[in-house]
């Protein structure tokens, strides 16, 4: 199970399938999917013998043990030399086994950023407020700050909270494999190549799997979610052949009725 864990997950040398398990999203703000440690970790306890049914409780501890102390570090300032990106997923990591709550985590990273931008706010409110605006030469210096940093906040947010879905998506998966190893199944998911607006046209949530009554639902020929698809076609129901020729089905016909039909007629003498 272990080696198939690690083929349903994505492999971290198929760049081509990065686009799958991060929706689009650049790998750069998605997460360093080379520091995979949810899928290696998972792989790993699994071929220790952890048994498929305390996999996700077991993942969830090994994986917070192993990000703590990088998560307080680079929380009190200490990048330890990694890139953005590979920093991002293990944060991301960390929160999605339930290490800290994925809004505070987002509250800390742009703590520094939000405390600046309140400053320069409150700055530029109390100049325009006295009508110092135009006297005040930093004025245009704080406004080109805020704009830096406003941009780089809404930057930090989109990183987040693409590395937490790649993340959560990763663990689902997981998880999926894990109950297709104790009920000997296999789990259903998306195409790989779906495209995005097909699944957006389907009610789909391509960041993890459907649910049964997604599946019987699209299996009805409806959305994922029971509604109809927008610009899908209803078919007429077609008529039994008793009802289109004026047949009673409780009975068999009489020789007049055969006749009428034979003629090309309903069996009441009306035309078919």
């Amino acid at each position: 199970m272990a080696d198939h864990l690690l083929e349903q997950t994505l492999p971290v040398d198929k760049a081509e399938l990065a686009q799958y398990y991060q929706r689009g999203m650049a790998p750069a703000f998605a997460g360093d999917l080379a520091h995979d440690t949810l899928t290696a970790e998972a792989s790993e306890l699994l071929r220790k013998g952890i048994p498929p049914e305390s996999l996700a409780s077991v993942l969830a501890v090994t994986v917070e043990l192993r990000h703590t102390e990088f998560v307080n570090a680079y929380l009190a300032g200490d990048t330890q030399g990694l890139a953005p990106a590979s920093a991002m997923a293990r944060l991301a990591e960390y929160a999605a086994v339930g290490g800290m709550d994925p809004s505070e985590m987002e509250e800390r990273l742009t703590d520094a950023t939000d405390s600046r931008i309140f400053d320069l706010q409150h700055s530029l409110s109390q100049a325009e407020r006295f009508g110092l605006l135009e006297e005040t030469e930093e004025v245009g210096a704080w406004q080109a700050e805020l704009a830096t940093l406003e941009a780089e906040r809404a930057r930090i947010v989109q990183a987040w909270s693409d590395a937490l879905g790649a993340a959560s998506y990763r663990l689902d998966k997981i998880a999926q494999v894990a109950e297709a190893g104790i009920h000997g199944h296999t789990v259903a998911e998306p195409r790989r190549d779906m495209h995005p607006k097909l699944a957006e046209l389907l009610g789909m949530d391509v960041l993890r799997p459907p649910t049964r009554d997604e599946i019987a639902n699209l299996l009805n020929g409806q959305r994922a979610d029971g509604e109809d698809i927008p610009g899908k076609q209803r078919q007429r129901a077609t008529l039994g052949l008793d009802e289109a020729l004026g047949l009673d089905p409780k009975r068999a016909p009489t020789w007049d009725e055969v006749s009428q039909v034979l003629a090309g007629r309903r069996a009441d003498g009306r035309r078919a």
